[in-house]
């Protein structure tokens, strides 16, 4: 119930509206030509409605859905307000990447391609990659929102005899770090093109033990660490629109030369 009205006009009018609002009576029939102030929330009589400070003739009374500011609608304000809130709400397309975790004891979590060149193959909690030519590819089964760091433990580089990658599925295009003859190429993947080499590092195992890369402003960034804490910038891939959602990917490309197995472990997971 509203409790102060400023009625503007005197006289018996008047005094029914001051009746209505302090007694509960009903109002008069008619109240063409009147006009009384209001406040937002205020009662005003039927077939008047608060706007701008007035009851003013026309429109829904106010409280009954009505607007009942300047606006003339606090009710589609609040819609509109609602529907954007509700999207806020929204779950993100895919989740965080930080959220998948793999120890490589099951290859559950990838699609694999490979043939008689090379394998990717996951034995006693390891990812193993062999080959002699081709490349083979294990992509995620799921997508993920490219929002943070992804690691993993390069525990069997070898010598870059077999090339043995770690990276970001962008569609038709992959960017990897790959364990090269002499080094760590940082190379941009196209399926059926062959790679074209962004940059090149020399390689340390020790020192560069564990691989990841994260998103920065305009780019992909590619580190390395010796335990999976302390990070060392190595090189950027730039420039990039990254999709929402993307699939991370393990690459072994063979050189046409026999050699060990080449290996990975821990992805974001830090050995015990």
């Amino acid at each position: 119930m509203v409790t102060s009205v400023v009625v503007r006009r005197s006289g018996e009018l008047a005094a029914a509206l001051v009746c209505v609002i302090l007694a509960g009576c009903s109002f008069p029939a008619d109240y063409a030509g009147t006009r009384y102030q209001c406040e937002p929330g205020d009662e005003c009589p039927p077939g008047f409605s608060c706007v701008a400070g007035y009851c003013e003739s026309g429109g829904p009374p106010a409280g009954d859905g009505g607007g009942s500011g300047a606006d003339g609608g606090d009710g589609a304000s609040d819609a509109g307000q609602s529907d954007a809130g509700g999207a806020d709400a929204d779950p993100p397309a895919c989740p965080s990447v930080s959220r998948f975790k793999d120890d490589f004891s099951s290859e559950a979590s990838w699609v694999i391609e490979d043939g008689a060149s090379c394998e990717i193959a996951f034995v006693v909690g390891q990812v193993r990659m062999t080959g002699t030519l081709g490349r083979c590819i294990a992509r995620t089964a799921s997508q993920h929102a490219l929002d943070a760091r992804v690691s993993i433990e390069a525990i069997n580089p070898e010598d870059g005899l077999v090339k043995a990658g770690f990276g970001v599925s962008l569609g038709d295009v992959s960017i990897a770090l790959l364990r090269v003859v002499g080094g760590l190429d940082l190379v941009e993947l196209e399926d059926g093109s062959g790679q074209r080499v962004v940059d090149s590092f020399p390689f340390d195992q020790m020192e560069q033990r564990f691989w990841s890369f994260r998103p920065v402003a305009d780019g992909i960034l590619f580190e390395t660490s010796p335990d999976g804490i302390d990070w060392t910038e190595l090189g950027e891939y730039r420039p990039v629109v990254l999709p929402e959602c993307v699939a991370l990917e393990l690459d072994a490309i063979g050189t046409g030369n026999p050699a060990p197995y080449a290996a990975f472990d821990n992805l974001n997971l830090l050995p015990e």
